[in-house]
């Protein structure tokens, strides 16, 4: 029998469970033991896995030998955390950000291709259908090259349990915490280098935020494609957990366009569908019509937009055939250093600021 890949997780939270989920159903992988710091939920978690769950991760890794380790803690650890398991020579799948500094995310850069030990962070969009679908339209060439993309970002905001999500010091802000993953799907989906970003942001609404609630971003690439993110949380009606069409119907909206040169692509995850349009018609005259309506209603969730089930099984995949990481550190590192010149550009009230530029004025988180 071959050898299984064997896993820790260190913050069993809502992905670090789906996380050990996923582990316990493939059979060349073997959850061995995670961490959640509250006693009562840790008790719980051992129980429903059956394996041990320590409030103490490097006790976790004091006790067990690991192949993998997730990591699914807030996101001030992830820097240290990645560093003391890439010490270690164990394989890391990191959830975003990559760290809540440009220093963290090129010390965790650095460590990995120094080390040559696997370090993926977890931008599980790029697994998502509603996100992989356009990215396979695009490089097919069927709407020709990408111009402009705009999202339309209008989630529910934070409520006022689980502060470290609205805390600077601990999740890094409203970029590296909430817009990392459109950020980093801009620059997948477009496929060029990004240049420059300009931020603007309105006066903040939610008095228990850290940082702003309300923004305008614009995103220039090389050979002159542009892409925008207009977000706010404070359109929004609670509360979470409703279905897709009441939460619409409460003012969220998660949808983004993708102009070509020869057509264009209209997404819109609550209501999940594709829609194409052709510009030109067969004697080459500009005539946009509706080629298709790809519709995935009858797709699970999970398989939609936050795909972390593939995205768990492709890395230990990648990690027992020895390949490359699918999202390289180098790769994450520039979504990473694309959401700090959006900050430095915010905090220059909206100027714009190149990623060259943003290598050398890192943001401190205070």
């Amino acid at each position: 029998m071959e050898k299984k890949l064997r896993v820790g997780i260190i913050g069993m939270g809502g992905f670090g469970t789906t996380e050990a989920e996923v582990v316990q159903a493939m059979p060349e992988a073997e959850f061995i033991a995670g961490v959640r710091r509250t006693p009562d939920a840790a008790r719980k978690l051992s129980e429903r896995f059956g394996v041990p769950i320590y409030q103490d991760w490097l006790e976790m890794l004091d006790k067990h030998e690991f192949d993998m380790v997730a990591i699914t803690a807030t996101n001030e650890t992830h820097r240290y955390m990645t560093e003391e398991l890439i010490r270690r020579g164990i394989a890391v799948h990191c959830q975003k950000p990559m760290g809540i500094t440009l220093e963290d995310a090129r010390a965790m850069r650095d460590a990995a291709n120094r080390s040559g030990v696997y370090l993926q962070i977890g931008f599980e969009c790029r697994y998502s259908l509603l996100y992989s679908r356009p990215k396979e339209i695009i490089d097919s060439g069927e709407i020709g090259d990408v111009v402009q993309m705009y999202f339309n970002y209008s989630p529910g905001p934070w409520t006022l349990d689980g502060s470290a999500w609205k805390v600077k010091k601990s999740s890094g802000g409203l970029f590296a915490n909430k817009l990392n993953h459109y950020v980093d799907l801009l620059r997948w989906l477009i496929g060029k280098p990004l240049t420059s970003v300009a931020c603007t942001c309105a006066p903040k609404v939610i008095p228990y935020y850290e940082f702003t609630d309300n923004t305008f971003s614009t995103y220039r690439f090389a050979g002159g494609a542009i892409a925008h993110i207009m977000f706010n949380q404070t359109s929004t009606a609670l509360p979470y957990g409703a279905s897709a069409e009441e939460c619409y119907r409460a003012g969220h909206r998660l949808e983004y366009t993708v102009v070509g040169t020869k057509g264009s692509l209209f997404v819109d995850i609550w209501h999940p569908h594709v829609r194409v349009i052709r510009s030109y018609d067969e004697d080459g005259r500009f005539y946009p019509r509706l080629a298709r309506v790809e519709d995935y209603a009858d797709l699970p969730t999970w398989k939609l937009y936050h795909n972390v089930p593939d995205e768990t099984r492709d890395i230990v995949r990648r990690i027992l055939a020895g390949e490359q990481e699918y999202i390289t550190p180098d790769d994450a590192y520039q979504s990473t250093l694309a959401c700090i010149a959006a900050d430095l550009s915010m905090e220059r009230d909206g100027m714009p600021i190149t990623l060259e530029e943003a290598e050398t004025l890192d943001i401190p988180v205070s």
